[in-house]
């Protein structure tokens, strides 16, 4: 049973060919991600096609990546408060 809401662990996977190339192991690891956003609307959606959004509701912070750079991404519950997003 959850006491307490510590949000999502979230693992994302960058493909090498996008924005992220030079990004080390080409992964990501977001700490105690609270909402996601798929399809995120931008006014520069059109340019750079659609994105999506992680934030955290706990650390006050979140980031939007294009859905072209991500391969997968993997969530998992979280049991505690990260130090950092």
């Amino acid at each position: 049973m959850i006491n307490k809401n510590y949000g999502c662990k979230v693992e994302i996977k960058l493909n090498k060919l996008g924005s992220f190339k030079d990004c080390k192991n080409h992964k990501v690891i977001l700490r105690n991600v609270t909402e996601i956003h798929y399809n995120y609307p931008s006014h520069v959606s059109a340019i750079i096609g659609k994105s999506i959004a992680f934030e955290s509701n706990i650390h006050g912070t979140g980031v939007t990546y294009q859905l072209a750079d991500i391969d997968e991404f993997e969530t998992t519950l979280e049991n505690k408060k990260e130090k950092e997003f």
